[in-house]
């Protein structure tokens, strides 16, 4: 825990920690102004000296500022108090995809179809304002206490050329095995194409209920399990070459509205 109780001049109050990742621990916080809960996430004490890993923190405030949107997660406030960072946000109650495959096992294909919706819708608004978010993975998607999916973390998110710093001080870019093959080679100069392979391999751990190894065989599996369509959605987001992916989210987003779960042939095509 932190040696204080309260940020900005005492108007939020911080309790008990949520999560901890590499750079930071979330918290669960009082807005004594407005009278309601949220998340306060603070920057790791040990990495308050490094000046590279603040002024990632602190884009991922500037990045979320321009990001009003109902599948992210909001920023209210953020600052620093007694040289603590930290961001004020939008509390998120029903946890991470982890969590939720960890308590109920395997998304079903209907779900996942919703999810993948969501998060395309998401990722298409950040990417037509020049955002990449570049860590797309179960943990840093969300679900409310209604369902709704809740991008977070863009703590590396790529803004024109700010992430080239980063990368060059050994910042990490991403977590390896939801990683784009492109972003392993130049994590600075990745597009949406990276977000779209990171999301598509999303999908498919939430349905298989593990992180695929190689993603081609693992789709062999779940084809039985799953639409046709949803199949050839995962593969395409999913595979090597970017070219061969979908375009835009927005792209990926309207072949998962196209699919009518219930309905749907879910044998392999022959």
């Amino acid at each position: 825990m932190p040696k204080f109780k309260t940020v900005a001049k005492g108007r939020y109050i911080v309790g008990d920690i949520l999560g901890e990742g590499g750079v930071a621990r979330v918290h669960r916080g009082y807005d004594r102004r407005t009278g309601t809960n949220c998340a306060i996430k603070l920057l790791l004490p040990t990495l308050r000296r490094y000046p590279r890993i603040r002024d990632r923190f602190e884009r991922e405030a500037e990045v979320l500022l321009s990001l009003k949107h109902d599948h992210i997660v909001e920023l209210f406030d953020h600052g620093v108090t007694d040289n603590h960072h930290w961001l004020a946000m939008e509390l998120i109650t029903g946890g991470s995809l982890v969590q939720r495959v960890r308590d109920n096992g395997p998304m079903d294909a209907d779900s996942v179809i919703q999810l993948g919706i969501e998060a395309c819708d998401a990722l298409q608004f950040a990417h037509e304002r020049g955002i990449i978010h570049r860590d797309i993975k179960p943990g840093n998607i969300l679900m409310d206490a209604e369902g709704r999916t809740k991008i977070v973390d863009f703590g590396i998110a790529h803004v024109n050329d700010a992430s080239k710093v980063l990368t060059r001080v050994g910042v990490k870019m991403g977590s390896v095995r939801f990683m784009a093959p492109e972003q392993r080679t130049d994590a600075s100069s990745v597009g949406a194409p990276a977000d779209i392979y990171g999301l598509g391999i999303t999908l498919m751990s939430v349905l298989l209920g593990r992180t695929p190894k190689k993603p081609e065989e693992d789709l062999i599996g779940l084809k039985r399990l799953i639409p046709s369509t949803l199949s050839y959605i995962l593969l395409r987001a999913t595979l090597p070459d970017i070219g061969s992916r979908f375009s835009t989210a927005s792209e990926m987003g309207q072949m998962l509205r196209d699919i009518d779960a219930s309905t749907h042939d879910t044998q392999p095509d022959n």
